[in-house]
């Protein structure tokens, strides 16, 4: 007798190690990927795309531009959101912020937060990598 595990076979004298993996697979807390019960499935971090425009006020305070990024990072790291970039640009925005958080609802708040500073105004997208577009497009309709 046979048992399939993956992409592998198993012979009768590993029938019951291959069961007794497969079987923890849909049980609620088990983890296949660290085969453990207690390990939770690292979280999707959604990437997020921030251009900058500058107000008045920001733009005459743009020597303080700096330290108020330096703030913004540590203040976004508090609420959830992880920044990984922030850049001043040439251009039709003024600067760019690239982070990362779990959903919109932190970034969301975040943003807002350094919107009510009378510094800049923001535009944001939600941004995806290759892996994450391959996904998407396997839900279009064939």
């Amino acid at each position: 007798m046979h048992c399939v595990k993956g992409d592998g076979r198993y012979d009768s004298a590993n029938q019951s190690l291959s069961v007794a993996v497969d079987a923890k697979a849909g049980q609620a807390g088990y983890n296949a990927s660290s085969n453990n019960y207690f390990a939770e499935e690292e979280p999707t971090m959604a990437t997020f795309i921030t251009t900058i425009h500058f107000t008045e006020q920001g733009i005459k305070t743009v020597r303080e531009s700096s330290e108020r990024a330096a703030a913004f990072k540590a203040t976004a790291k508090k609420m959830g959101v992880k920044v990984t970039g922030t850049y001043w640009t040439l251009g039709a925005f003024d600067g760019v912020i690239i982070c990362e958080a779990q959903g919109e609802e932190a970034v969301t708040a975040a943003l807002l937060h350094l919107g009510s500073q009378g510094n800049l105004r923001t535009q944001t997208s939600r941004a995806y990598d290759a892996a994450e577009m391959q996904k998407i497009l396997g839900l279009l309709p064939k």
